[in-house]
């Protein structure tokens, strides 16, 4: 989930709406959110990414959690670190962001990655589990 805007928290009926509005903004814009960050970022969100995925310093054969991973290009380049023998777990709480993601790493043939839902703020994953935990924006 998005960060809440400044000021004092909000009530957990107010948090839930903001949670439910950044869902819904996320699931809109499936479609046309790479085509977007690449615009926003003149390309740049790319390299930003291959970046990343050189800093989590991860090695064949380890395993990797991609949150709030979208349409899944950080989890694909993360698969490039890890080889074949390696996994990891893309996970996102828009349903259209992880289909487009699913549609990638099949079309990639990249076996190693999954992509399933979870809440970032509720992770259902043991502490310990991943070699590198990684959030892209």
């Amino acid at each position: 989930m998005a960060p809440h805007p400044p000021g004092p928290s909000p009530a957990p009926g107010e948090q839930a709406d903001f949670a439910a509005g950044v869902k819904r903004m996320f699931d809109r814009i499936a479609g046309v959110y790479d085509a977007m960050n690449r615009a926003m970022t003149a390309g740049l969100d790319r390299r930003w990414r291959e970046r990343a995925a050189d800093r989590a310093e991860l090695q064949p054969g380890e395993r990797a959690l991609d949150v709030c991973c979208g349409t899944g290009d950080l989890a694909l380049a993360l698969a490039d670190r890890v080889g074949p023998e390696g996994s990891v777990i893309g996970c996102d709480f828009s349903e259209p962001m992880l289909a487009r993601a699913r549609t990638k790493a099949a079309r990639a043939g990249a076996a190693q990655v999954s992509f399933g839902w979870a809440d970032a703020l509720d992770l259902p994953y043991d502490d310990g589990s991943f070699d590198a935990v990684t959030v892209g924006f």
